[in-house]
């Protein structure tokens, strides 16, 4: 390899060290957050995968929880939130009592969320690094 082209490679990995340097994290743990919420109340459990107990009647409940996640970044920290009347399913304010956890609470993030958030993390310095 003559020394041209090691400065050509060098400049190659520099220009991919700044481009990790520049990586926005935030953005692809909010996207991975929006994903896993939807995953999960598609499947009709909590964040940690615990089915929700049925309603009275035996049918699924929630079916409308997705429209109430939004997700957020502000600077390098990504969100979740919950609005509307979930809040108090998630809670166990509603008749009955009954808890039905939406989004994640605990202080460790789920398995499978932390699984997808490094997923996306990793396919990102794939892609800067090819």
């Amino acid at each position: 390899m003559s020394a041209v082209d090691i400065m050509i490679e060098l400049e190659s990995w520099i220009g991919k060290l700044e481009a990790l340097e520049r990586m926005q994290a935030a953005p692809l743990i909010q996207a991975a957050l929006a994903e896993y919420a939807r995953e999960t109340i598609a499947a009709g459990t909590d964040a940690l995968g615990n089915p929700w107990k049925p309603k009275a009647d035996g049918s699924k409940p929630l079916a409308n929880a997705a429209g109430a996640i939004s997700t957020y970044t502000s600077g390098n920290r990504a969100g979740i939130q919950l609005t509307g009347i979930e809040v108090r399913h998630h809670r166990g304010w509603v008749k009955g009592g009954i808890k039905r956890p939406i989004i994640p609470t605990t202080p460790l993030l789920p398995y499978a969320l932390n699984r997808k958030i490094v997923k996306k993390l990793s396919d990102k310095f794939q892609e800067i690094m090819r």
